[in-house]
């Protein structure tokens, strides 16, 4: 499965921002998610800018804003991420806020992705009214494995692609990649800094060289646990 780098930090300037983009294409990924807090549409167009500027046109940047614009500023900020090129801008706005992602997946040209905090039984909502443009979802929130497969094959009856979440916690999101890699509807797995690949003693969360991550081959999940580690750090 390819993979994308979300941003190692949240508190980054847009220089800094630029500069991680860079490396971490470099390291092989197939795209950056730069994540933003505070609302500030402004501030979140300049980041956009400096990083699109810092990599080729075609290089995959997403956006994600925590659910903190308002409409308005969602659409302001939209239209800058339509000029830039951006993959998808994720969780513009309070998701319970429907009608704001039917105004931006109707006004905007870049995909909304939407459905990461909904539960499996709410996304219907999105998928019914073209709430989005891409679906959001993982095995945490979305009911487990038999919930993201069934989430994925509605999605491809309505025809959405199911971009999978990472949670930062390395047993679920093996399952994640396990579910990815048995759907055709998706286009990355998401991949977070090291340091959150604690508790195992093989790492199916790392890139290869050309940015994709393997299925492990051993039963279940396919983890081994670092059992040693597990115990340095129990209370």
């Amino acid at each position: 499965m390819p993979c994308y780098a979300s941003c190692r930090s949240a508190a980054h300037s847009p220089d800094e921002f630029a500069e991680e983009a860079v490396a971490l294409r470099e390291q092989g990924f197939q795209g950056y998610k730069i994540q933003v807090f505070g609302g500030d549409p402004v501030f979140a167009a300049d980041c956009l800018r400096k990083t699109r500027k810092a990599v080729d046109d075609k290089f995959p940047i997403m956006f994600d804003t925590n659910s903190q614009l308002s409409l308005t500023d969602a659409l302001t900020f939209g239209k800058e991420a339509d000029e830039l090129n951006a993959f998808w801008l994720e969780e513009p706005c309070d998701e319970s806020n429907l009608y704001a992602y039917q105004e931006l997946s109707r006004r905007l040209k870049t995909p909304i992705l939407a459905g990461e905090t909904s539960r499996l039984s709410e996304m219907r909502n999105f998928l019914s009214t073209g709430a989005l443009g891409y679906a959001r979802g993982d095995v945490l929130i979305k009911c487990g494995v038999t919930g993201m497969i069934k989430l994925a094959h509605t999605c491809e009856l309505f025809g959405y692609n199911l971009e999978m979440h990472t949670a930062n916690t390395p047993i679920l999101d093996v399952a994640n990649l396990h579910v990815a890699c048995s759907i055709r509807n998706t286009t990355f797995l998401e991949n977070h800094h090291p340091i959150f690949r604690f508790g195992l003693a093989n790492n199916p969360l790392e890139i290869d060289s050309q940015g994709w991550v393997h299925v492990p081959q051993a039963p279940g999940l396919g983890i081994v646990l670092d059992r040693d580690w597990i115990g340095a750090h129990t209370m």
